[in-house]
């Protein structure tokens, strides 16, 4: 689905796009987070944090964004709002 999106942004570079992420709860958490800049969903290179539940969505919404960058869509072009 990510591919799918990279193909549309390139297509319709007049296009933005805001990546929305959303948590419920207050509760801490282990998260495995890729340390690669080369593929930001590869897990052979990556760290084991403890996080709240708002920094974990966080994270989430940044390899989302991050994935966007890495594939050449600008980063002008993307807004995150964590909520």
């Amino acid at each position: 689905q990510l591919n799918q999106l990279v193909d549309i942004m390139t297509k319709n570079p007049e296009y933005r796009i805001r990546i929305h992420t959303h948590c419920n709860g207050k509760t801490r958490g282990a998260l495995k987070v890729s340390t690669s800049e080369r593929d930001v969903f590869d897990l052979k290179e990556s760290k084991m944090v403890n996080v709240s539940a708002w920094k974990r969505t966080r994270y989430q919404g940044e390899a989302i964004q991050n994935f966007l960058i890495s594939r050449g869509i600008d980063p002008g072009r993307i807004t995150l709002q964590t909520w």
